[in-house]
């Protein structure tokens, strides 16, 4: 994919993340959208958000696009999943 390319797509990603925002779409909608646009943009790669909690101190998987079972597995300290 040349660079204008990747510059196009990263636009068109933004387009469609800020309609979803304007459309009142859940905020998981919007991020799991997000990843599944990044991977596609970025092949080959895997997207995943993380938020953290503050309460517990943890990252906290948000959105991914990879299969629940391969994340699931992703245990790491400092990590809740």
């Amino acid at each position: 994919m040349t660079e204008r390319k990747v510059v196009e797509s990263l636009h068109d990603i933004q387009r469609i993340s800020l309609e979803k925002v304007i459309d009142g779409e859940p905020i998981s909608n919007i991020l799991n959208t997000l990843c599944l646009q990044v991977e596609l943009t970025v092949s080959p790669s895997v997207c995943s958000i993380m938020l953290f909690d503050e309460q517990t101190g943890c990252l906290t998987v948000a959105a991914w696009n990879c299969a629940e079972k391969c994340c699931k597995t992703m245990r790491l300290p400092g990590y809740c999943f």
